[in-house]
């Protein structure tokens, strides 16, 4: 019986292994996200430092942006207050700023303070202080199960936060060119170069490394009330993630004892068991989450009631606790119902607000991030979401079709609170204040006009901008000047112009921003650097000019990635606006919210959509009159037109839907008119290769085959083949001649030495051997005194007689031998030369003659001319 169990276990394991999902990971490739040829935090000790602006530039800044916002008796006098201030106590501060600055080298000289701003803040941080991000859907809607969903972003955080524990998460870095920078060549630099000296290697590449001190504060942290200013709690020991299903908690094993990823298929298992669990048995006044979106004070006092209540170990699991996952019932598709959910939380009853960040996730398998904001900026979320977008995109590491494992023991466990009366109490009254105090509007709208939107609604704005810079903290971009001219502007001649200079304008406040050179930040510190040496601020500071500066009534932030859908924070001041944007490509989105008892959002987002209106009228009018045709809506139109579904369809249908995406009439009429070109050049082209297809096969088979009629390019084809062979036979023929001379020469020639050896052993004498020629004619003398002529004497050893025969040439050795020459009076041709000659006469005669007749006869090889041999006199001097 136990063998027969075991095996339909092992046969239902191999089934569901089968039936997984698409990931094969294993090892390394399974624990971590990516493995980095850089170290996580290899920039970080020689990243520059947050720069502080130079007095006179700041005091300049905040004059420009003043200018668009107060009214001229309010600027003239906040201009006099500033410029007193520059003046006076203005640089004593600025030299204690510095000095405080160097003795504080391992932050920034506002991180601290910009800390302090956060945590002593006692508003709640739900709406006032937390963001959202809303994670695009994944691109396969079978994924999209709740379940499946959650399990695989949660997988895709592990192995995340794995890569960053073990210091092989890719260091952020902003690259200008990416196609120059971001590839081995900067990598292998960078790891080389110290950790000192790392940024500048980096800048040569013109890549530029961020700041990633808030890494370490992305998992396991908490923000923990604490009467007069909380704090930040983190505990990196943990290793297990809280899952919150309707108002309850439960703690989810994510990594094993020695800190390894656990299988997708347990997490997977633990997480639906969680989905299995009912509500809590008191109902919604025993859901403890809600007392996170109370004021803070009162939250704090609340805690301390629940500590004392036995309920410590509880509270330090979910603070300690990676992050918190929120499965919600909500399965909705309309924006307004959802922003109310992810920034609000209802009730909160399935939220934890303080936590480092929640992941949401609904009915509908929708991926939101809401997380608490004093510990870091967007920009390492922002990073967490895309990588894990991407990986659990590809990946894949559990499917709906999985069958569901048993829960591990250990892998998963709720956490309980005891609750008191009064602490029920409490968390209803938190409930109740939630619903009420912060009804929301919002609508998603184009966002292109905001600050004409805000000037037709009579708003002063400020736009905050997040930036990377080093050490950590966001900088604010304020009103640009020369708004109200731009807005005041929109239908006058200039508009187009004046909109591109408020453009140009806007984006030189965002890149000194972005380089710590804002104003905002420079003023606070001087303020607080004044307070800290016990000296009362500048008039300046509690000026009502000053004051209004610093109320945001329109507070923005965009984070563009095609990751998010939209994203959404609360106004930041009671009668203010918060918008959250997202631009892709050539769409734009917007959350906008407000709090009702002051604004109205709704009318906010109208006007928002009529002054996008009037911007693309202008532009498209004055894309008129100018005659100026936007190439890239060209093609658009053009492409649109050519697409198999739409360009069988009427051309006012085409039209119609063209002029509803914004595309002009010009432009349509432009593509329609390329389309034409295009088409008949394709029908030309066509046509030209179809006629010169069926010349070819009439000329090369049909006239040929039927008709007798050769192929004018095959008779050429011959013709040039015959003069190729014929040029062939005839160096053939040349190098045969060749041939065969140069064989009857060599004979000719041993013929010739025979004979002439043969008549030199007539006279007798020998000369010294092998040092005379037949052509050497000197004379030498011997022992009397006597001058020789000698010949060649002939190599035959025969003819040789014995040395003592002979007297020895004064310059031969003792081997060669010479003797006296008789001189002969003449010399005349023998009898066997002149026949010869005269056979070689007859030849010549032949060949003439066989050529004149066109025949072709190989000459003989001793044919030569023949010229009479000079006679040649040798006397013998005595």
């Amino acid at each position: 019986m136990h063998r027969s169990r075991s095996a339909a276990l092992s046969v239902r394991r191999r089934l569901g292994d089968q039936n997984r999902g698409k990931h094969s990971l294993t090892g390394d490739d399974y624990q971590f996200i990516h493995k980095s040829a850089i170290p996580s935090y290899h920039f970080q000790k020689s990243l520059r430092r947050l720069p502080i602006p130079k007095l006179p530039e700041t005091c300049n800044r905040y004059l420009a942006s003043a200018k668009a916002v107060l009214s001229p008796a309010q600027f003239s006098q906040t201009e006099k207050l500033l410029r007193d201030f520059e003046k006076g106590d203005g640089p004593a501060l600025q030299a204690d700023l510095l000095a405080y600055d160097k003795a504080h080298k391992d932050s920034s000289y506002i991180s601290e303070p910009w800390f302090d701003i956060y945590l002593r803040a006692r508003v709640p941080i739900a709406v006032n202080y937390n963001p959202f991000m809303m994670y695009a859907p994944d691109p396969d809607p079978k994924f999209m199960d709740q379940l499946t969903r959650a399990t695989n972003l949660v997988i895709s955080y592990a192995r995340f936060k794995r890569a960053l524990d073990t210091n092989v998460l890719g260091p952020e870095v902003f690259h200008l060119n990416p196609a120059k920078s971001d590839n081995n060549k900067f990598r292998t630099v960078c790891r080389m170069l110290p950790e000192s000296l790392s940024w500048f290697g980096a800048v040569a590449f013109k890549a530029f490394p961020l700041d990633m001190s808030q890494y370490k504060s992305l998992f396991n942290g908490s923000r923990i009330p604490k009467k007069g200013k909380d704090v930040l709690y983190n505990d990196a020991s943990q290793k297990h993630f809280v899952a919150m299903r309707k108002g309850r908690f439960y703690a989810v094993r994510l990594f094993d004892d020695n800190g390894a990823v656990l299988p997708a298929a347990e997490v997977q298992a633990s997480l639906a068991w969680v989905l299995q669990q009912g509500a809590l048995p008191g109902g919604a006044s025993e859901a403890v989450g809600s007392l996170t979106t109370m004021e803070r004070d009162e939250w704090a006092r609340a805690r301390e009631q629940l500590e004392g209540e036995g309920n410590g170990q509880s509270l330090k699991q979910i603070d300690g606790a990676l992050f918190t996952l929120c499965l919600d019932d909500l399965a909705t598709d309309d924006h307004k119902r959802l922003v109310q959910s992810l920034l609000i939380g209802d009730d909160a009853a399935n939220r934890w607000f303080d936590k480092c960040f929640q992941l949401i996730v609904d009915g509908n398998g929708q991926a939101t991030l809401n997380f608490e904001h004093s510990w870091g900026d967007g920009v390492a979320v922002l990073r967490l979401m895309e990588e894990s977008f991407k990986d659990s995109n590809k990946h894949h590491f559990v499917s709906p079709d999985d069958k569901i494992e048993g829960v591990r023991g250990g892998a998963v466990e709720e956490i309980k609170f005891k609750l008191s009366d009064s602490l029920k109490q409490t968390i209803q009254g938190a409930q109740k204040k939630q619903i009420a105090k912060f009804a929301l509007f919002f609508r998603t709208v184009l966002n292109l006009s905001l600050q004409h939107a805000a000037a037709n609604s009579d708003l002063d704005f400020a736009t905050v901008q997040y930036t990377g810079m080093t050490r950590g903290l966001d900088q604010e971009v304020q009103s640009e000047p020369g708004l109200a001219d731009c807005s005041l502007a929109l239908q006058g001649a200039d508009a187009k112009a004046l909109i591109a200079q408020c453009s140009a304008v806007h984006s030189n406040l965002v890149k000194e921003a972005s380089m710590g050179q804002g104003f905002d930040r420079h003023l606070l510190g001087l303020r607080i650097t004044a307070e800290r040496a016990g000296r009362a601020p500048h008039d300046f500071y509690a000026s009502e000019a000053h004051a209004r500066m610093g109320h945001f009534t329109l507070s923005t932030s965009t984070l563009s990635t095609e990751t998010l859908v939209f994203g959404g924070f609360g106004p930041v001041v009671p009668d203010g606006f918060g918008v959250g944007y997202n631009v892709i490509g050539s769409m734009l989105g917007a959350v906008i919210t407000s709090n009702k008892s002051h604004r109205d959002a709704r009318q906010f987002g109208d006007a928002l959509h009529k002054s996008l209106d009037e911007l693309k009228s202008i532009l498209e009018k004055k894309e008129m009159e100018t005659g100026g045709l936007r190439e890239d809506m060209v093609e658009a139109a053009r492409k649109f037109m050519t697409t198999s579904k739409v360009r069988d369809s009427p051309y006012e249908e085409q039209k119609t839907f063209l002029l509803s995406k914004g595309v002009t009439e010009a432009e349509i009429e432009e593509a329609r008119r390329l389309n034409r070109f295009v088409s008949t050049a394709q029908s030309v082209l066509v046509i030209g290769s179809v006629t010169y297809a069926g010349y070819k096969l009439l000329r090369s088979w049909v006239l040929p085959k039927f008709f007798d009629i050769p192929d004018p390019a095959a008779e050429e084809a011959r013709r040039l083949q015959e003069q190729v062979t014929e040029l062939q036979n005839s160096v053939k023929f040349v190098m045969d001649s060749v041939a065969q001379t140069a064989r009857v020469l060599a004979e000719q020639q041993n013929e010739i030495t025979k004979s002439e050896n043969g008549h030199s052993s007539l006279i007798p004498g020998v000369s010294c051997a092998r040092e005379s020629s037949l052509s050497r004619r000197g004379s030498v003398e011997d022992r009397d005194g006597h001058q020789h002529h000698p010949i060649a004497a002939a190599q035959d050893p025969s003819l040789l007689t014995r040395n003592e025969s002979f007297n020895t040439f004064p310059h031969c050795s003792q081997n060669q031998f010479a003797a006296p020459v008789i001189k002969p009076t003449s010399l005349s041709i023998p009898d066997w030369q002149k026949a010869l000659k005269e056979k070689n006469e007859e030849d010549v005669r032949s060949i003439a003659d066989s050529v004149l007749n066109g025949g072709y006869s190989t000459p003989p090889a001793n044919m030569r001319d023949v010229e009479p041999e000079d006679e040649e006199e040798n006397h013998l001097d005595h």
